[in-house]
């Protein structure tokens, strides 16, 4: 895990981080304490996207590890993202029972922008409305301006 969130002015309902190995026993510790350490730096953040297709091996205690994050999310009333993870990654969280937990819903192969672009409509409008980071770029422009432009709408037709 490379520890770095990406992009540089991380959203503050979707932080996005890259694991570049392996998770098993040995490294689940590491991972697992760091994206928690993300989420507490994030409190706003009800959902968590890992990108994870540099992740050849998954074993017991990474899945174990992962259960962990995804009941932190899922209390805060999100889940968690998987970007781009390898086949064998899927079959072992189809074995433990994880990938029914997260939903293949969350599980995505499209690139992190299109990501992006799936799950805006799952995060919260008004933190959105006034939020200044550009976390996305102009995902996030196109998203504030469809916001407004809905709330011109819904003040035009009161």
């Amino acid at each position: 895990m490379t520890g770095r969130e990406a992009p540089t002015q991380p959203c503050p309902q979707l932080p996005v981080i890259q694991v570049d190995g392996s998770i098993f026993f040995g490294s689940t510790s590491f991972v697992k304490d760091s994206l928690l350490r993300i989420l507490r730096a994030h409190p706003q953040a009800s959902h968590l996207a890992i990108r994870m297709g540099a992740v050849n091996h998954l074993d017991a205690s990474g899945v174990h590890g992962l259960e962990e994050i995804v009941d932190e999310l899922q209390q805060r009333g999100g889940n968690l993202l998987l970007l781009e993870p390898k086949l064998e990654i899927l079959h072992v969280l189809d074995n433990a029972g994880l990938l029914e937990t997260i939903g293949a819903n969350n599980i995505i192969h499209q690139r992190t922008r299109d990501a992006i672009v799936k799950i805006l409509p799952q995060l919260d409008d008004e933190i959105c409305n006034t939020c200044s980071t550009i976390a996305f770029g102009n995902v996030c422009e196109i998203h504030r301006n469809a916001l407004a432009k809905k709330s011109e709408e819904q003040g035009a037709s009161s």
